[in-house]
């Protein structure tokens, strides 16, 4: 859970907040060394360390980098004032020993803020066709019901007689056609995802559900001629359902989907139909 939240953090914050954020924590760096300065009974290092590390997880790597030379400073001054070496080069060894293990938290925190942002990317990604997974759309499909703002379509394309082209074809050239398919629908519609083996999905922003039947019918149509040409002859099902008001559930609209492309089905496939929830 924790993990999860980090990562989405990491990924999502705009520009505006990572100021916001970045100016807070060297206010709190400062404020801990006057705290340090004039408050001769505590030991600030461990909010230091928090701020250093607050910084490289959830800002950025320079604001951890500047962290953590903001903390040594600060601790700099500090020690400058109750540490009464009578050579003044220990004060300076231990700036540079505080400058060096706060670098050496940054780095450790920034390691670990890419490998947060690496497997979120990972898991929602398709290994075979680079494209956003099952679990990628539903997030997508989430948010934008989350935050509906314009009317949208969704898209299902079904591969027809998928099995009995793995049977007679074999894996490699079900996984070519599955590969040359997904890389030329995305040439074209950027917003497609990998839902399931022979399945994929496509979310159009368009202001009716018309639209989406006739971008859907062009690209079907050239789909398959492009799919013969590399001998990999094969026809597409395709539900569209277009959504035109907030407060409809994933579950409703996915329901939906699947009742139209088992109507296809019975119809023998290669359609298309859509339908509008409103």
């Amino acid at each position: 859970m924790i993990q999860a939240y980090i990562s989405q953090w990491v990924e999502e914050k705009s520009t505006k907040v990572t100021f916001i954020l970045s100016v807070l924590c060297y206010l709190f760096i400062f404020l801990t060394g006057i705290c340090d300065y004039f408050i001769e009974s505590i030991n600030v290092f461990i909010f230091y360390t928090f701020l250093v590390v607050f910084a490289s997880l959830f800002i950025s790597k320079s604001s951890g980098i500047i962290a953590s030379v903001f903390a040594a400073t600060s601790n700099f001054f500090t020690n400058k004032k109750f540490l009464m070496y009578d050579n003044i080069a220990i004060i300076y060894f231990d700036f540079l020993v505080d400058l060096a293990l706060f670098l050496f938290i940054s780095f450790l925190v920034y390691q670990l803020r890419k490998a947060l942002l690496r497997e979120k990317k990972i898991s929602r990604r398709d290994f075979l066709t680079g494209l956003g997974n099952r679990r990628f759309f539903m997030e997508k499909l989430n948010e934008k019901n989350y935050n509906f703002q314009n009317e949208y379509s969704v898209c299902y394309m079904d591969i027809d007689l998928f099995n009995t082209f793995l049977e007679e074809r074999g894996m490699p050239e079900a996984d070519r056609m599955i590969k040359t398919a997904a890389k030329f629908i995305k040439a074209r519609y950027p917003n497609v995802f990998r839902f399931e083996e022979d399945r994929f999905m496509i979310v159009f922003n368009e202001n009716d559900g018309y639209t989406a039947f006739t971008k859907m019918s062009e690209l079907k149509k050239d789909l398959q001629l492009y799919l013969a040409r590399h001998n990999l002859s094969i026809t597409f099902s395709v539900g569209i359902v277009f959504v035109s008001k907030e407060g409809f559930k994933i579950t409703r609209i996915l329901s939906v989907l699947f009742k139209v492309i088992q109507k296809i089905k019975q119809e023998n496939g290669n359609q298309i139909k859509y339908v509008v929830l409103d």
